[in-house]
């Protein structure tokens, strides 16, 4: 049942187009900035040096770049390009009649658990392999320099979390926001697919996560916690320093095993299944 979902959920239509518009907007990012820093005349000067430290990995790709529109659309459309791709496949298996025959085959709780899975892992790819690939990229273009505090340069201020993290070891930091992201983005699909059950309209559960990113970000930018956000816990560069990683990651953790347990628990008994 796993494998079956997991090919429908990495085949299907939705995935190739929210995959194709992730990848898009790392690589407008990746020709608007690296690749300048590369080549165009107008930095030639710096990247020779004669102004101190020449364009680096860590200050040149989407991760590090809050002032280029790309990098922050890509972060701002993360809760909808995640889900685009399977979230509301329960929906339409629901509505159309597939979902009673996929349950029988095994049983209701092993459909649920693989509709989890494969939602969680198309979103995972959607997050994942556009920033490694641009990164990646970006590694071709500029040096490959430890970032150092006292440039000013880099995003990371002494505020932010896991500075001494990322001044010691951009790529271990780097590697942590992406496990945030990743843990956001099976978030946002586990409720979409908990919300599957009583909701019936596609649209609706597609949007449901970026619509709820939004407000959820405007409460706690009215409450002065704008630093919690989705918005900036998804971004390396993290626009909003004075977040605590901890925190981040217990309440992403308690609420993922909340809504994995209530979905889990509840789809063996429903009606429809």
């Amino acid at each position: 049942m796993i494998a079956y979902e997991l090919r429908r959920a990495l085949s299907g239509y939705e995935f190739r187009v929210a995959f194709c518009v992730a990848l898009g907007l790392a690589t407008l990012q990746l020709c608007f900035v690296p690749l300048q820093y590369c080549a165009a005349d107008a930095w030639a000067q710096w990247r020779s040096g004669a102004n101190g430290m020449p364009p680096t990995v860590w200050a040149s790709w989407m991760g590090g770049t809050p002032q280029s529109i790309w990098s922050v659309l890509f972060y701002y459309l993360s809760p909808l390009l995640c889900c685009a791709p399977f979230a509301s496949s329960g929906c339409a298996d629901l509505n159309g009649g597939l979902a009673p025959v996929l349950a029988a085959r095994s049983s209701a709780g092993s459909y649920a658990r693989a509709k989890l899975v494969a939602s969680c892992a198309s979103g995972a790819v959607v997050f994942i392999v556009p920033q490694v690939m641009n990164l990646l990229a970006t590694m071709l273009l500029v040096p490959l320099v430890q970032p150092d505090p006292v440039t000013m340069l880099f995003p990371i201020t002494s505020r932010a979390a896991g500075a001494e993290l990322y001044y010691t070891s951009p790529l271990c930091y780097t590697l942590l926001f992406l496990a945030i992201g990743t843990v956001y983005a099976c978030l946002l699909n586990c409720l979409c697919a908990a919300c599957s059950y009583r909701i019936r309209s596609r649209l609706t559960i597609i949007l449901l996560p970026f619509l709820g990113s939004l407000l959820l970000s405007f409460l706690l930018d009215s409450v002065g916690l704008a630093c919690y956000s989705p918005q900036n816990i998804l971004s390396p560069y993290q626009q909003y320093p004075g977040m605590s990683i901890g925190a981040v990651l217990a309440c992403l953790a308690a609420a993922l095993a909340s809504v994995v347990g209530y979905t889990a628990a509840k789809a063996p008994g429903a009606d429809v299944l």
